[in-house]
């Protein structure tokens, strides 16, 4: 079997121009679906019918279609591409023609527009027919005597006609921008542009005040129009284009400034933008755009599986599925089935994709992989079965949404055959079931998860991970009691309660009148209750506890809801359902995007802090999170399986893990800063299918950039906004030297497109001391001929270091020594880490007890590399009261409990040769500083200013806006302290660090502060707010 072709949806019949636009795009060879008008590619979209639709939305001379705008407006659908084509309008008569009188020109409106001077000067008189699309007036031509078309030179071809004028339109630069519609959102690509409409009031300024924030936040727009808005007379709606995805930072914050200015705003969507004058690209960024297409085609050249044989137990929908998946991906592999439905059985083989079928013990014994398709309350019996007759090397799994009970029946039987099952399920499907419901393209961009237990080997956790990576899917990993209360909640309690309602509304008096007249709400909330009836009375059997333990909850919350309602408190009510509603818009957007694993928060949040406050007791702040991103890289290099503790669960670190997921590795977890790893080997990562987002993160962006160097592939790594536009330069230059080929933006900033290739070991001397250059280098190193040496100028984290010779892999140098060096091609083996708590965030704490009088505080588990104690040796330099108490080592890094009590501060010159040792630290620095006697100085710190935002600035202004005297320099700071802060309102410019030291400064202020864009906290300090306020700061957060 091949490959299904892609079916297009477009403006026809064929032989126009929207037709030219579906091959330019998607190639002739995809299925064409003409439509006769432009309402019916949306319609036809809507009701699954095709995968794409393609429709025009502006002509550069005529502007605006307007029929396409006005079904923007009501449909769902997301705009996901566009695509610009040249307009080349001939006058097209019959073949045989001869010298023909032409007396009706037929065309659509616009085209006849777009050639109107050219009729006036050749054909005046001639009478003009307006046809549905120019194809259409084509297909007239040889039906009615007299009639020519203006049209493309593809309806010429399509209906076998002759160019009588070549290029008639008025304006030698005609083109026309489509776009493409799918049901899905489109991922960020890094050049991409939004689309939106907006309601605005019917008042004087409102305009205006639109536009301003797209001019504050320096937002450029390709595109303003205005239709009538449907809605009443004179009301008008406003489409606008501008540069962006919806998930930047900088375009979170323009949507939070709209809400204040518009009535409503909807999203039409976010999608690469193609290379026109409107947008101002550059060559560099379409070469990068058609690097990234190219690696998405390369993605479906799946790795082969080691077995042979796939045997399938269960051919309803999911097995079915995964057979039909399995025959696209590899037409040669063997597969087979058992199943009582022996039609099913014969179906499949007639089709091709079953090789044979037989009974359950036939295929056990045959297959090398496989897959137990059954409802859960059946497996128990299967698993004798496949440990009675299975091979042994063969790897097992299942499908099933309940996980706990399988792993309790696996330890009855020996390690031996327990060690081969991998339980998995995917979470796909639908109401239907049987194998006349089965699709090959199921699991595409759908989540599974996979549950592996203590004794499962890596080589059959492997062997299931690239089964279902070959059939498109997004691989997780969880322990099974986590998966089952997961799933209880969010899929068997909707389930539960489809099937209640529907029955409860059935016993109702008068049940019939009441499902006369339902609506498509209850169609649509209902719509589950048509599932399988055996398989889910089984699911909650088999998944009692879990089910049990939410539905109690949820029992408790409907009578919390029912005071509400009887209560009648509708503003309660109306913030409960915009909770909801948003928290469901944001997993509608995401949640089948396999480029990342999260999304930068993509709703404006505030910090609303009262003045004063006490600091006091014990706390351990989250993991440390340069730690928590190198756990996860050299675990996933590693051989063996590598438990990781005290991993930090923030976006930043979670994105990590999405994409070594994505490159084909099985991580479990994070589970309370568990995680469990799935090594693949330095040599298993598998080729990613899309671009792996790095979030805000700069290391883990550098990190990668050199171990991708080194892989035997494409990739393409992207960020938000504000990694961005952060350097890359100081790692490209070095990693070229080794033999690397990276392509970045024409500023030196992300994307970076990276093709494999084999490198070679440099002695690098870096010109500033960077952990993230070092690190890169050092990875690179990893898989280069020879030795890789790299020589810092000051001490900066050595992280790296340490933690690959807890890997087992030999340097030489390092920490107290300027240089560090390694010989490439050894291995890393499997290990155990926990990791320290972040000292990075320990700092906004040291730094609120070191201001607040009468402070004592107890940070515990802190990692004090001395590479990272920049920020201790600079507070008791200012006159801090701080100590270490439980001092010991935990896997090569020293840790301790920090205690630290209120002592008054001093302004001090900070010694240059500090400023690596705590460059993250340095905003919650600033605030002890302005809380200080005295001026505190910083000089040799420019690296401040390419971090997620200019932090010299923006601190600087904070500090003002409270304040305080502050002088800035090109590399530092200058502060004067003061005895108290005034109250003020502040833009943290989304920079996580920022919006938590500005938290602190609330201690030492007169008046409420306000922190503005607080959303990227969570990058690296999820839980900041909760202990904050645990230890005494009065903080409030606020969601927009």
């Amino acid at each position: 079997m091949t490959n299904e072709p892609l079916k297009i949806a477009y403006l026809g019949p064929p032989g126009t121009f929207s037709q030219a636009a579906v091959i330019n795009r998607f190639g002739s060879d995809c299925e064409q679906l003409p439509c006769g008008t432009i309402d019916d590619v949306f319609t036809a979209l809507e009701q699954l019918s095709a995968d794409y639709g393609v429709v025009p939305i502006e002509n550069s001379t005529e502007g605006s279609v307007n029929n396409t705008q006005d079904c923007l407006i009501d449909t769902e659908l997301s705009i996901v591409g566009e695509e610009v084509i040249d307009i080349e309008h001939n006058l097209l008569v019959p073949n045989r023609s001869g010298n023909m009188t032409v007396k009706v020109i037929a065309s659509h409106k616009q085209s006849l527009a777009q050639c109107r001077d050219w009729i006036r000067s050749n054909c005046p008189g001639v009478e003009l027919l307006e046809c549905t699309s120019n194809a259409d007036a084509a297909s007239r031509v040889n039906e009615e005597k007299g009639i020519a078309a203006i049209a493309g030179s593809l309806a010429a071809k399509a209906y076998n006609l002759r160019v009588l004028a070549r290029g008639i339109q008025d304006k030698e630069h005609n083109r026309t921008r489509f776009i493409l519609l799918q049901r899905e959102k489109a991922p960020p690509s890094g050049f991409d542009k939004t689309s939106i409409l907006v309601y605005t009031a019917n008042e004087p300024g409102a305009l205006f005040r639109l536009l301003e924030p797209f001019q504050r936040l320096q937002i450029s727009l390709s595109k303003i129009d205005s239709r009538p808005s449907k809605k009443e007379a004179w009301a008008y709606v406003f489409f606008i284009d501008f540069e962006g995805h919806v998930e930047d930072k900088k375009i979170v914050m323009l949507f939070d400034r709209l809400k204040d200015c518009t009535e409503e705003i909807k999203v039409l969507g976010s999608y690469p933008a193609q290379n026109q004058g409107a947008l101002n690209q550059t060559a560099n960024v379409s070469k990068a755009l058609r690097s990234s297409v190219k690696i998405r085609q390369e993605g479906t050249r799946v790795a082969p599986l080691k077995s042979k044989t796939v045997g399938i137990i269960g051919l309803g929908m999911i097995g079915g599925s995964i057979a039909l998946g399995l025959r696209r991906t590899f037409p040669d592999l063997d597969i087979l089935a058992a199943d009582p439905n022996t039609e099913s059985l014969q179906a499949a083989k007639n089709e091709g994709t079953l090789t044979r079928a037989g009974s359950v013990e036939e295929v056990i014994a045959s297959a090398d992989l496989i897959i137990l398709a059954v409802p859960p309350l059946a497996l128990p019996k299967h698993l004798s079965k496949l440990q009675q007759h299975g091979k042994p090397e063969a790897v097992f799994t299942d499908v099933s949404s309940v996980k706990s009970h399988i792993t309790a029946n696996l330890a009855d039987f020996e390690t031996e055959f327990s060690s081969r099952f991998v339980p998995g399920h995917p979470i796909a499907g639908s109401e239907k079931s049987g194998y006349v419901s089965a699709k090959p393209e199921l699991f595409e961009r759908r989540r599974v998860i996979l549950t592996p237990h203590a004794d499962n080997s890596v080589a059959a956790v492997a062997e299931v991970h690239l089964m279902w990576r070959a059939l498109g899917a997004e691989v997780l990993g969880m322990t099974s009691a986590r998966h089952d209360e997961v799933l209880a909640a969010t899929s068997h309690l909707p389930h539960l309660l489809a099937y209640s309602i529907v029955d409860l509304l059935l016993h109702q008096d008068a049940s019939e009148e009441v499902f006369r007249y339902a609506a498509g709400g209850f169609a649509d909330f209902s719509r589950i209750a048509s599932s399988n009836a055996q398989m889910w009375s089984d699911i909650f059997v088999a998944n009692s506890d879990a089910t049990d333990a939410i539905l109690t909850h949820y029992i408790r919350y409907l009578g919390d809801l029912k005071q509400l309602i009887e209560r009648r408190q509708g503003h309660d009510l109306k913030l409960l359902f915009q909770r909801a509603k948003d928290a469901r818009d944001n997993f509608i957007v995401n949640h089948r995007n396999l480029s990342r694993a999260t999304t930068m928060t993509n709703y404006a949040k505030s910090y609303l802090l009262r003045p004063g406050g006490s600091i006091s007791g014990a706390l351990r702040v989250p993991g440390d999170k340069s730690m928590s991103h190198r756990a996860v890289i050299f675990g996933s290099l590693a051989k063996g399986v590598t438990r990781v503790e005290g991993f930090l669960e923030g976006e930043d670190a979670i994105n990590t893990v999405s994409a070594f997921r994505e490159m084909g590795v099985t991580i479990v977890g994070p589970d309370s800063g568990k995680l469990t790893i799935y090594g693949v080997g330095m040599q298993g990562l598998k080729a990613p299918r899309a671009p792996l987002y790095m979030g805000n993160s700069g290391t883990a962006m550098r990190l990668l950039a050199g171990l991708m160097a080194a892989q035997p592939f494409e990739s393409r790594l992207i960020g938000d906004e504000s990694l961005s536009v952060r350097p890359m330069g100081r790692i490209v230059k070095p990693l070229t030297e080794m033999g690397a080929t990276i392509e970045m933006s024409e500023n030196g900033t992300p994307p970076l497109q990276i093709k494999g290739a084999d490198l070679r070991g440099i002695d690098y001397d870096m010109p500033v001391a960077s952990a993230q250059v070092k690190s890169s280098l050092l990875l690179a190193g990893l898989f280069a001929e020879g030795i890789t040496r790299v020589t810092e100028p000051a001490i900066c984290r050595d992280h790296t270091e340490r933690m690959l010779r807890g890997f087992g892999y030999e340097l030489e140098g390092g920490y107290p020594e300027p240089d560090v060096s390694l010989y490439g091609g050894g291995s890393l083996q499997a290990t155990s880490i926990d990791v320290p708590a972040d000292i990075s965030s320990a700092a906004f704490f040291l730094v609120a007890a070191a201001i607040t009088p009468g402070a004592n505080l107890t940070l515990q588990h802190v990692g004090v590399n001395p590479t990272r104690t920049g920020v201790l040796e600079i507070l008791r330099q200012m006159g801090a009261d701080l100590c270490f108490d439980n001092e010991c080592e935990v896997g090569g890094e020293p840790v301790a409990d920090i205690i630290i009590r209120y002592a008054p501060l001093a302004g001090i010159e900070i010694d240059p040769a500090l400023v690596p040792l705590a460059i993250d630290e340095f905003p919650a620095l600033f605030v002890a500083a302005a809380c200080a006697d005295g001026r505190t100085v910083l000089r040799g710190a420019e690296e401040l200013r390419v971090k997620e935002s200019d932090r010299l600035e923006v601190m600087a202004a904070g500090l003002r806006s409270l304040g305080v005297s502050v002088e800035t320099f090109l590399d530092g700071i200058a502060i004067a302290g003061v005895p108290e802060f005034s109250g003020a309102t502040i833009d943290s410019q989304g920079d996580h660090r920022i919006a938590m030291a500005f938290a602190v400064a609330s201690l030492r202020a007169q008046s409420e502060i306000t922190i503005k864009h607080c959303q990227n906290v969570a990058t690296s300090f999820p839980g900041f707010v909760k202990l904050a306020n645990k230890v005494g700061l009065k903080i409030k957060e606020i969601s927009h």
